[in-house]
């Protein structure tokens, strides 16, 4: 089985990365992750689609797929649908993800045009947030799951800090995808304290 080689998904620079819509603010956050993903999703092979991730239940081709049903649910968010309405998983034809995860870009881009959609209640299992925090939470989740080990520079602590404080304590019987926040050191990275706080190992 080909290997996935993480660290050198993980080495996109700015100018490897996607620009994505052209967003400033929380929106932006999203399409900086969408961006990045993109560049990764870019780089992977065929040989490799069944190979091993760092999420154990997940090879190359499911990780992408649940990538692609992430973009699916923030865009119907954006349109004001129900967060919980789309799939867990996205096919992609001919495992065409690349034009797949280009087609989602340009979803996210008309769902996500109009100011008013940072302001609209999204009511998840877990919390109600506006769709600017939302967006804060959707961005580090296609973040991690690009290998990419951080938030955006610009304003990643505030997004973190900003979405978690209005986050209430996960429900015991909550048991996927969120589970009971692992413990972390005070000084670990932004990032690692929401994968923790949404209860996977960083």
């Amino acid at each position: 089985m080909a290997s996935f080689d993480t660290k050198m998904i993980a080495m996109t620079n700015t100018t490897e990365q996607h620009a994505g819509p052209a967003f400033e603010g929380p929106r932006a956050i999203f399409a900086s992750a969408m961006g990045t993903a993109a560049a990764a999703i870019d780089r992977v092979v065929p040989e490799q689609f069944g190979a091993p991730t760092p999420c154990s239940e997940l090879d190359v081709r499911d990780l992408i797929s649940h990538l692609l049903a992430v973009a699916a649910r923030v865009s119907a968010v954006g349109r004001g649908l129900d967060a919980m309405s789309t799939p867990d998983m996205v096919a992609a034809a001919n495992d065409d993800w690349s034009g797949a995860w280009k087609r989602a870009i340009g979803d996210y881009a008309e769902a996500w045009r109009d100011d008013s959609t940072l302001e609209q209640i999204v009511v998840l299992p877990w919390a109600t947030l506006p769709g600017s925090e939302f967006l804060a939470m959707y961005a580090s989740e296609t973040s991690m799951a690009s290998m990419v080990q951080h938030l955006p520079a610009e304003g990643r602590v505030e997004a973190f800090e900003a979405f978690r404080a209005t986050m209430s304590v996960v429900p015991a019987d909550w048991n996927a995808p969120y589970a009971n926040a692992v413990a972390v050191a005070d000084d670990a990275k932004p990032i690692d304290r929401l994968v923790a706080w949404t209860g996977r190992t960083p």
